[in-house]
């Protein structure tokens, strides 16, 4: 992973102003073969960010409008393509199959309102 966000530590992501409580936006850094779509979390206050890339199907979790929390429960992501289930803190797959996998984490840190990805860890 450090090798795969190494180009884009300190990127801004988002501003917390434009992420909802409880939301999720995915936000592209890179283009070609150096790009990666992040999903950016905020959930309870909590801020985390993922790569946007189920560990099952490799494919994107949102639906074709955007849409990435369970319709029951804003506390986890579903993966659009197989259903699976991911907390929205911590990306553990709770339901599906990928079933005790996880999302790959994103370290981010907030500065003057700005989400960027963390300069270090």
């Amino acid at each position: 992973m450090a090798m795969l966000l190494g180009p884009f530590r300190g990127s801004a992501l988002i501003a917390t102003a434009d992420l909802a409580d409880p939301g999720a936006e995915s936000v592209i850094l890179g283009s070609g073969m150096d790009r990666i779509d992040i999903v950016v979390v905020r959930l309870g206050g909590e801020i985390r960010a993922f790569l946007n890339e189920c560990p099952h199907a490799l494919t994107t979790l949102e639906t074709f409008d955007g849409r990435f929390f369970d319709a029951d429960d804003p506390s986890l992501l579903v993966c659009s393509t197989h259903g699976a289930r991911f907390s929205a803190l911590t990306g553990l797959c709770v339901a599906g199959p990928c079933l005790g996998r996880a999302l790959a984490a994103v370290p981010v840190a907030v500065d003057d309102g700005i989400i960027r990805v963390a300069a270090d860890g």
